[in-house]
C-alpha cells in the first residue's frame, strides 16, 4: 500500500477518533450536570472521571461496527458510554 494512502487513512481515523471522543465527552456533560447542591462532590468526581480522559477506543470500535449494521450513530455512542463507562470501573 503507498504511504501516501496510509498517510491518507490515518487522518482519517484521527479524525473520527477525534469525533467519537468528543461525542463521548458530550454525552457525559450532559448526563452529569453540576447540580449546585449536596450532590455536587460526588457529580464533580464522577465528571472527572468521565470526561475528558482515555483514547475513547471503546466507544470508537463501538461505532464503527454499528457503521455496518443501520444502527443510528446516537445509539453507538450511547453503548460506546456505557462500555466506557463499566470499563472504567476497578
Amino acid at each position: 500500500m503507498p504511504v501516501e494512502a496510509i498517510d491518507r487513512l490515518a487522518g482519517m481515523l484521527d479524525a473520527e477518533a477525534a469525533r467519537v471522543s468528543a461525542e463521548v465527552d458530550d454525552f457525559f456533560d450532559r448526563l452529569l450536570p453540576p447540580t449546585g447542591d449536596a450532590r455536587e462532590r460526588l457529580y464533580e468526581a464522577m465528571r472527572f472521571a468521565a470526561i475528558g480522559g482515555g483514547k475513547r477506543l471503546r466507544p470508537l470500535l463501538t461505532v464503527a461496527a454499528a457503521q455496518l449494521f443501520p444502527i443510528a450513530r446516537e445509539r453507538a455512542v450511547r453503548v460506546g458510554c456505557a462500555i466506557e463507562a463499566i470499563s472504567s470501573i476497578r
